[in-house]
């Protein structure tokens, strides 16, 4: 139910399924239920992991891209005739 539907006439209106329907007043009640929370320790935590994930991800992207120049500059050499 809508935290802030109001009753009106004695009748609630209540969306399921994106369809609206009015139940009587007197079989509702209100409340308001919360999912799970974690902890701010839990959170920091988390932070943290996705951040070196992110970092460690960017580190080997600059790896690659670093590799891929040095194949190009060998590429770009003359090469020396043999005997």
């Amino acid at each position: 139910m809508d935290r802030a539907a109001q009753a009106q006439d004695g009748w609630i209106a209540v969306v399921c399924d994106s369809q609206t329907g009015y139940i009587a007043a007197d079989y509702a009640t209100r409340s308001l239920n919360t999912r799970v929370g974690i902890t701010i320790e839990e959170e920091q935590a988390q932070i943290a992991a996705q951040k070196e994930a992110e970092r460690k991800a960017a580190e080997e992207k600059a790896a690659k891209k670093l590799q891929k120049q040095q194949r190009n500059q060998r590429k770009q050499r003359p090469h020396r005739a043999r005997r």
